[in-house]
């Protein structure tokens, strides 16, 4: 565990464009955080921003990197591996986009620097479910899991719908089994004439005992719809939203703490942990196990 952080935060931001907006506007907002600043390879937008935001324009990241403890990435994907190195080589904790790295072997390299320079790198998640995870209540742990998704045409530019949407489906199961390992992944699609996706179907034994199942569907099939249902011995959970909360509903003995308070976002949440000293909530490391799955699953459903 690392020793706690100093509070308030020092954060920065690195990317000015329409990431860097999104999360400026999370970072003016956060409690027990002091925005120092702003880098961005175009100067006039890294003005204007951090003008908007009453914070500093720095002239590089370098310059950024020595005022701050962390610094939040809103750039590129394949620009995470120098900049966080580079942050890692400062002793400044980062917390990156999805996918964390270009590739498996970026994202090993990165732990690698992590440890060595004794930092937390956190990830977001690849679908926005952070909501549902942190209503879960504590201690429990559903042993049937069913998501039924209709995945969105969105794609950012880097990362296409359906990649995300399947690591997507596979975090949340993972996340709800409590983080056990995955014993056996099994995997359908049916394809269009041209080999495009339309539908997958997922199915997750995990190593304590727990099952999931998951369907995900173009949105073209229809409007874009989400349903989980979790169970356990001690009730029953339900989410029509990414966002969550989760449910309790329909049993006569819920799960034990069913009335939730909204949760963090993930930047918030990531923030708490290095202000009390504790693992990211979602690291590189659970950012690499979740590309390796997906690697595995896309494998199958070639």
């Amino acid at each position: 565990m690392r020793p706690p952080a100093s509070t308030p935060l020092r954060v920065g931001l690195v990317g000015a464009g329409a990431r860097g907006r999104a999360r400026a506007v999370m970072l003016a907002a956060l409690p027990g955080v002091r925005f120092v600043g702003i880098a961005d390879v175009l100067a006039e937008r890294t003005d204007r921003l951090a003008a908007a935001w009453g914070t500093t324009s720095y002239p590089s990241s370098e310059a950024l990197l020595e005022e701050t403890d962390v610094v939040v990435m809103a750039v590129p994907t394949r620009e995470h591996f120098p900049l966080a190195e580079a942050a890692a080589a400062r002793g400044v904790h980062v917390f990156l986009g999805w996918p964390p790295t270009t590739s498996l072997d970026e994202g090993e390299r990165l732990a690698r620097r992590a440890e060595e320079a004794g930092i937390e790198i956190g990830a977001a998640r690849p679908l926005p479910v952070e909501g549902l995870l942190t209503t879960q209540p504590a201690g429990w742990t559903p042993r049937l899991i069913t998501l039924d998704m209709v995945a969105g045409p969105e794609n950012d530019g880097e990362v296409p719908a359906w990649p995300r949407h399947l690591a997507g489906a596979l975090d949340l199961c993972i996340a709800l089994a409590r983080r056990s390992e995955v014993q056996r992944l099994e995997a359908e699609a049916v394809r269009g004439p041209a080999r495009e996706l339309h539908a997958a179907a997922l199915s997750l034994r995990f190593r304590n005992g727990a099952f999931a199942q998951a369907l995900i569907r173009n949105a073209a099939s229809g409007g874009r719809s989400f349903r989980l249902v979790a169970v356990s011995p001690d009730g029953v959970a339900e989410a029509d939203a990414l966002e969550g909360p989760l449910r309790a509903v329909g049993t006569p003995n819920p799960p034990a703490g069913a009335a939730f308070d909204p949760p963090p976002v993930e930047m918030a949440a990531f923030f708490d942990a290095l202000a009390a000293g504790r693992p990211a909530p979602f690291s590189i490391l659970d950012g690499l196990s979740l590309m390796r799955l997906v690697e595995r699953l896309m494998q199958r459903l070639r």
